[in-house]
């Protein structure tokens, strides 16, 4: 696996435009690698590069994790202008918020093309050249605490993570005696735009923005920002681990699923359209509201 020194290794980060996959880049940079920082909006990667600049070397380049082929000329360039590709963190992702029913067969389709068939093109090519060039190297899968507590108001999310989840374990074995490591990083509530940004389907206009509003505010109020995630991703190039949790809410999820997985059973019915609905007939959403105030738009990852 990757030792400790970055020192001039080749990172490629995906959906570092903003959020977790921003602040990657930036502590992948002050660690002495070299970024190559992609996302399918090329002014926000730009920027992103522009961050890096004070403290190391980013490069910014346009990447839809959906397109094969863009996927190619990516790894491509970077092998002929950098050298071997050492790190890539497949982060690109986003969620959609309502009921099951009211998805359709195109939105878990858009999902699932995005949050998983982007990180298993990824990590198929970018090994290939790990593998071509004789390397070790680390491949970091961003999942969630999402892959293993069950939010029925995000089943397709929940499902795509766990995906994630499970594709990363069953790839770190495969690529073990090619002397690559594989990682699944599980955040928890996270503070960026992730949640406000989130595609909602069904509810009617007015309960959603209340919803997004609330939540967006409590997350604003008790998350952890982006930089504990970009702190543990870097951390995974040394310890590999199978499975990282991050944050005590994801660290507690994940003990509780592996411990008592019918007690995530409660997290499910509690989550549901149901409990919402009873919860917000009362002043209670209304109180948080007014204390937590979403002005800034911060989101969950």
């Amino acid at each position: 696996m990757v030792e400790n020194n970055l020192e001039g290794d080749v990172v490629v980060i995906t959906g570092a435009g903003s959020g977790i996959g921003r602040a990657t880049a930036i502590a992948f940079a002050e660690c002495g690698a070299q970024v190559v920082a992609t996302d399918r909006d090329l002014e926000s990667v730009t920027e992103t590069a522009a961050l890096c600049a004070p403290v190391g070397t980013c490069a910014p380049d346009l990447l839809d994790v959906t397109d094969a082929n863009q996927w190619a000329r990516v790894l491509n360039d970077v092998t002929e202008s950098y050298g071997p590709i050492r790190v890539l963190v497949n982060n690109a992702g986003y969620t959609t918020a309502g009921r099951f029913l009211d998805h359709t067969g195109e939105d878990w389709s858009a999902l699932v093309a995005v949050n998983v068939r982007g990180v298993v093109t990824g990590s198929r090519l970018a090994a290939q050249h790990m593998i071509t060039e004789g390397t070790a190297g680390q491949i970091i899968n961003i999942s969630s605490a999402a892959a293993y507590t069950p939010i029925t108001v995000s089943s397709p999310y929940c499902t795509t993570k766990a995906a994630v989840l499970m594709f990363s374990e069953t790839l770190r074995a495969e690529l073990r005696p090619h002397r690559i490591g594989v990682t699944a990083i599980c955040p928890g509530a996270i503070d960026t735009r992730f949640y406000n940004s989130a595609q909602y389907v069904g509810s009617a206009l007015d309960r959603t923005n209340e919803r997004r509003d609330l939540s967006v505010g409590l997350i604003a109020r008790f998350g952890s920002g982006p930089d504990t995630v970009a702190a543990a991703i870097v951390r995974s190039v040394s310890t590999n681990r199978a499975v990282q949790p991050v944050t005590a809410e994801s660290y507690l999820g994940y003990i509780v699923s592996r411990l008592s997985p019918t007690a995530m059973k409660a997290v499910a019915r509690l989550s549901g359209e149901g409990a919402l609905q009873r919860i917000e007939h009362t002043s209670f959403p209304h109180r948080l509201r007014g204390r937590f105030s979403a002005s800034k738009g911060p989101g969950l990852r």
